[in-house]
């Protein structure tokens, strides 16, 4: 899928419609926004001295500390900033990152992402730009298109992701250089081999103003607490939120009913077409 690229970010009229509808949706992004996000990360995996010791996918997040963190997430905000409030000025930039895929012949398989808000509630999306250009030979997105909608499941480091092989009708997002992807975190995805170097991608959340990112966590099988937390709980506690541990020092907005799915109807998948 390409592009025209654009001194912003350039989200056409359709954006939001196909968020609702195909769960993703396509935007251009200045290459100078680009080169400076590539010169920023590339400094500091310079100054940590890390570079070559990638054994798989990694994420910023778990790879420096919470001060670290704090420090990157601002400053790829900076950077981004003035170009995604033009396109999307209702929402505001929550935990700016990065993730590193190295060469692998291995595939990253189909699964859904933690939401930040319920099916029914406000939206909150994932976005991701990668920083060179990406096919199917180094590590390109692939996505499901609409499988947003195959279940009401929220998911969380307690409430377990739902992973999907063998698919074989599906979307590769083949992009160049500014471009970048919004998709419901919801969207089944996955991402292909890299056959090339260092994949580097920035992501982050977008979430309407005013609103509260929320945390869904498993109190047991028939209930969940629904916490309502800040972006600093990503960079302090995102290790022990990944072992199933609750948060701590948020506010607890309610305990509910709730029963988690843990498999899904195939037919689905079976039935997709490009």
């Amino acid at each position: 899928m390409t592009l025209k690229n654009s001194d912003t970010i350039d989200i056409d009229g359709n954006t939001q419609s196909n968020l609702d509808t195909k769960g993703f949706a396509l935007f251009n992004i200045d290459f100078k926004v680009i080169d400076k996000l590539a010169s920023y990360i590339s400094e500091i995996l310079e100054a940590k001295k890390i570079k070559e010791h990638y054994s798989g996918l990694c994420y910023s997040l778990m790879l420096f500390n919470s001060i670290e963190n704090r420090v990157i997430s601002s400053q790829l905000r900076s950077i981004l900033k003035t170009a995604v409030n033009k396109a999307y000025p209702g929402f505001s930039i929550y935990c700016c990152s990065f993730i590193i895929k190295p060469q692998t012949d291995q595939t990253l398989s189909f699964h859904q992402d933690w939401n930040y808000a319920s099916a029914n509630d406000h939206p909150t999306y994932t976005v991701w730009i990668p920083l060179s250009s990406v096919n199917m030979n180094n590590g390109a997105l692939k996505i499901i298109e609409n499988s947003q909608t195959i279940n009401n499941n929220n998911y969380s480091g307690s409430l377990n992701a739902i992973r999907v092989e063998n698919v074989s009708d599906f979307i590769t997002i083949n992009m160049e250089k500014g471009e970048g992807i919004a998709f419901n975190p919801l969207l089944f995805h996955g991402s292909h081999k890299n056959e090339g170097g260092l994949r580097i991608a920035v992501t982050f959340i977008l979430k309407p103003k005013g609103q509260p990112l929320k945390y869904f966590h498993k109190l047991n099988e028939s209930q969940v607490q629904v916490y309502e937390i800040n972006e600093d709980v990503f960079f302090t506690q995102l290790k022990d939120l990944s072992k199933g541990l609750a948060p701590l020092e948020c506010k607890l907005l309610e305990t509910t009913n709730y029963k988690h799915s843990d498999s899904i109807d195939l037919t689905f998948f079976q039935n997709i077409k490009d």
